[in-house]
């Protein structure tokens, strides 16, 4: 097969400084010796029995039965639905092997990328979380990494190139909170195209630092109990539907402003789906409440 390229490219080569030849079809048979339709980037087709032959293993889960290693995920709820908090412990649980929502996370390291609260803010939620689950800051240490970014002016661009100092598999979690905060300048959510590449271009990411990356994100204004959780995100449908994983929180109907309630949803690319549940808020953080039924 080397040869055989080696031996037609020399002849397209020969052709090529020929006037008389045909550069239309040079240009063809060059093309199919690269085994694409001229797209440059884009890997070779091959053969299924030989793709299939491959050792490919799956990527490590770092939340069981969720999320792995080098997945996009998007964590959707309204305004001031105490995301941030839920970010935050899902970094507290990846560093020290907890629960989060009831699955199991794999013990390791998490970067938060705050790009909303004041330094003193962060500081608090942090505290205040540890002690809630009974643990100090001896238990993160320097397995949970943060970093507060309010006030800045950072889009994705700005990321990836801070980004770019870390070695691949540094992080096993980041979490960007909130996304909005990362758009491009003239960006419009509502953009199916745009939201697209977005949300591409962080699946890059996520794969070339070899972490699962956590994206916070609003849902829309007004009653969403009709959507989907991928079309939940707001802006164009698009953005749901380009991630590995959807995270969802919707309001329960026993659910008030002074006593909020969660349905926890989910919906993964590389496992099973998960039953949605139901989660009281105790400040600072949600608790099971199995009493509940999550289709209410």
């Amino acid at each position: 097969e080397r040869r055989r390229i080696i031996l037609t490219a020399q002849q397209l080569v020969n052709d090529a400084f020929d006037p008389a030849s045909d550069i239309e079809s040079i240009l063809a048979q060059t093309r199919a010796i690269a085994g694409h339709s001229g797209v440059r980037g884009l890997p070779r087709y091959g053969e299924a029995g030989a793709f299939l032959a491959r050792n490919l293993p799956m990527a490590d889960p770092i939340i069981e039965g969720l999320l792995r290693r080098g997945e996009t995920a998007t964590l959707v709820s309204s305004s001031k639905a105490r995301k941030s908090w839920t970010a935050m412990e899902l970094l507290i649980d990846v560093a020290t092997g907890g629960d989060w929502f009831g699955l199991k996370c794999r013990p390791g390291r998490g970067l938060l990328i705050d790009c909303e609260l004041q330094p003193a803010t962060l500081q608090h939620r942090l505290g205040s979380l540890l002690h809630a689950k009974g643990l100090g800051p001896q238990d993160v240490q320097d397995r949970l990494m943060l970093t507060a970014w309010r006030g800045q002016t950072v889009t994705l661009a700005g990321l990836t190139s801070y980004l770019a100092g870390i070695q691949p598999g540094d992080f096993d979690l980041i979490v960007a909170d909130p996304i909005y905060k990362l758009y491009p300048k003239d960006f419009y959510e509502n953009s199916n195209a745009q939201m697209a590449e977005l949300f591409g271009s962080f699946q890059s990411l996520a794969e070339r630092v070899n972490s699962a990356l956590l994206l916070v994100c609003h849902s829309p204004k007004g009653d969403t109990s009709a959507r989907s959780t991928i079309d939940l995100v707001s802006g164009a449908g698009s953005a749901g539907r380009a991630v590995d994983v959807a995270i969802a929180l919707r309001p329960h109907e026993a659910s008030e402003e002074a006593h909020p309630v969660m349905v926890r949803e989910t919906i993964a690319r590389s496992f099973a789906p998960l039953f949605p549940e139901c989660f009281r808020w105790e400040h600072p953080r949600w608790i099971a409440a199995p009493d509940l039924d999550p289709n209410d």
